[in-house]
């Protein structure tokens, strides 16, 4: 039977593998890795320490590289194209990187409140060592490509999140959209390790509590420098000390990765 994944605050169930293993042609399954995007429990705070408490967050996720132990290859593995053609058709699963680098290619939808990806991301095997490193590339959601209708918010940005903020005049609503192509690494120091026979279960952790750190994001809408449409704060680039919301967020969200095994 399929281990299920702890239920998680924010969790996105990428599936990176399935719950019976992929035959190595020695008699053994290759380790199966079964990854969550997720964020952490603490809620982001602004650089003077006012609390925005997240409800939703979605993104949009272009793919998933899994970087291989040092002195293993994916040539071989069942159920991966080779990618010394530059193989980059959607839905397909990559032996890449000179068979250093797994690559899952998207588009997906992934939302990180209810655990849910569009479509479904793909059963992959791999190589039995010790992991030490998952990207995710994030990009914007196309609706063309049929996960989101034109009218979604998530159409045509890369990340969307709602919730509320803690203000000295009261809770306000507010709400963050940003749009950008970018790589999120999650490393691990002590390295993940999976062997033969074996399904393991791993975190790809962003942390919240650093996204909004370095703004004055509550002074701001204090001071009338962030926008306020029908009673929701909006959090992008606005005046005087957050002029320049969105790309400190953006870097700040990309990195604050972690990779670690799930408890």
């Amino acid at each position: 039977m399929c281990r299920a994944l702890s239920s998680l605050s924010f969790t996105a169930a990428i599936a990176l593998g399935a719950c019976s293993g992929l035959e190595t042609g020695n008699g053994r399954d290759a380790p199966i890795l079964v990854a969550a995007l997720t964020t952490s429990d603490v809620d982001p705070v602004d650089r003077d320490g006012k609390s925005f408490a997240l409800e939703t967050v979605r993104a949009g996720v272009e793919r998933i590289e899994i970087h291989l132990p040092d002195g293993v290859g994916c040539a071989g593995l069942p159920g991966l194209v080779d990618g010394s053609t530059g193989d980059s058709e959607p839905h397909t699963s990559v032996c890449a990187g000179g068979d250093d680098t797994i690559r899952l290619n998207g588009p997906w939808v992934v939302d990180l409140s209810s655990g849910a990806a569009t479509p479904a991301i793909p059963a992959v095997s791999v190589p039995a060592g010790s992991y030490r490193r998952i990207d995710v590339r994030f990009a914007p959601v196309d609706p063309r490509d049929g996960a989101v209708g034109d009218d979604d918010p998530l159409a045509d940005e890369t990340l969307v999140a709602t919730g509320t903020a803690s203000l000295d005049d009261g809770v306000q609503p507010f709400r963050l959209a940003l749009a950008f192509h970018e790589d999120a690494r999650f490393d691990a120091d002590e390295g993940v390790s999976l062997a033969l026979d074996q399904t393991t279960d791993v975190l790809l952790e962003l942390d919240p509590s650093a996204w909004f750190a370095t703004i004055p994001l509550a002074e701001c809408a204090e001071d009338g420098d962030l926008e306020v449409v029908d009673g929701v704060l909006v959090l992008s680039d606005g005046g005087g000390s957050c002029s320049a919301v969105e790309g400190a967020i953006k870097d700040a969200i990309k990195a604050s990765g972690e990779l670690r095994e799930a408890p």
